[in-house]
């Protein structure tokens, strides 16, 4: 099965409806309010997904879709969570809504490809490892309005240059682990310490 098309006056689509099957592509109908969890997981052949108007990626739905290289979070997204994205491993763009304001833990754990990213301003209410082993991810915009940064949140993320953080203005504390086993060999850059602890904290206590 390449691609379904799915009838207009579904509302629902149950909890491991798709589970590893050969899906390529999938157009959701704007009726449907409620995708439960790991409706697509192990999907490795599905590329596309167009979202309907549901407000919760319920937890693990693409887990392991390995071919899946970009998705568009809608507005009408709240709520993201664990293991969402899990080792999508071709993910390489993910555009987060304005509107979502939380993301629980491991959402893009293992998503290998994924090169930036933005977590916006809305955003008040994040668990840990939300980033974890996204080992080509480069520069991040961190707007989240959070008070503690979580523990292992861009943990073996050895390819970072660059963490923008002079929007968090409520963080007051980082767990451990954040950014372990930042490994950047990028001509002389500086270390964690100064390039992404010293900046944080600069950002953090600035006048």
């Amino acid at each position: 099965m390449v691609a379904i098309s799915l009838p207009d006056a579904l509302r629902r689509i149950k909890k491991y409806a798709f589970l590893s099957s050969g899906l390529e592509r999938i157009k959701i109908p704007p009726g449907v309010i409620e995708i439960e969890s790991g409706a697509f997981r192990g999907c490795i052949k599905l590329v596309r997904v167009d979202l309907s108007n549901i407000e919760t990626i319920e937890e693990c739905m693409f887990m392991d879709c390995e071919s899946l290289k970009r998705i568009t979070i809608p507005n009408s997204i709240t709520k993201i969570k664990k293991w969402a994205f899990s080792r999508c491993t071709s993910l390489e763009k993910i555009v987060i809504a304005e509107q979502v304001y939380q993301i629980e833990r491991n959402v893009f754990d293992g998503c290998t490809s994924l090169d930036n990213v933005h977590v916006p301003s809305n955003i008040t209410k994040m668990e840990q490892s939300v980033f974890e082993q996204c080992t080509s991810l480069t520069r991040v915009k961190f707007d989240a309005k959070i008070i503690t940064l979580p523990k292992q949140t861009f943990m073996d993320c050895s390819a970072l240059e660059c963490v923008d953080f002079t929007e968090a203005d409520t963080i007051k504390r980082m767990r451990e682990s954040c950014f372990q086993n930042y490994t950047s060999s990028n001509n002389g850059a500086p270390t964690e310490s100064r390039s992404y602890r010293g900046f944080f904290i600069q950002s953090l206590y600035r006048a």
